[in-house]
């Protein structure tokens, strides 16, 4: 794969993380531009947001943080692509915990370190419930 390829498929990946976590946040182009222009105090328009889900442009850099704070993700997610190396698929789980403070931390977890996160958290709320019902 030469470089104009790896940068296509790049613009494919990051279009496709921005629209996912777009329509996850209930949000069409329009509203997701005007967001954008309000925090970023930059004119964006919905056919910007079009073109980078569809992979023709890539947003600029400045622009990856204001867009990850609309979507409520990590940058991560939104500039990480699926990769596969050895025909093998690497799959990440994120997990987002936010402390008293409202602030908020983001891992991104292989399938093992999630089940473990996941079956902690069901045996905290497990004896959480206990305690409290006892």
């Amino acid at each position: 794969m030469d470089f104009e390829e790896k940068k296509k498929n790049v613009r494919i990946s990051v279009g496709k993380n921005i629209k996912k976590y777009r329509e996850l946040k209930h949000l069409t182009k329009a509203e997701f531009a005007t967001e954008l222009s309000k925090i970023s105090n930059k004119k964006i328009a919905r056919s910007s947001v079009t073109s980078w889900e569809n992979g023709t442009y890539s947003p600029d850099l400045a622009l990856i943080h204001y867009i990850a704070q609309i979507l409520d993700t990590d940058i991560n997610n939104i500039v990480e692509s699926n990769f596969t190396t050895d025909n093998h698929n690497f799959v990440r789980n994120q997990v987002v915990l936010t402390d008293n403070e409202g602030i908020r931390y983001t891992f991104l977890l292989d399938n093992e370190q999630f089940e473990a996160v996941k079956q902690n958290l069901i045996d905290i709320s497990k004896n959480t419930f206990e305690v409290k019902n006892a």
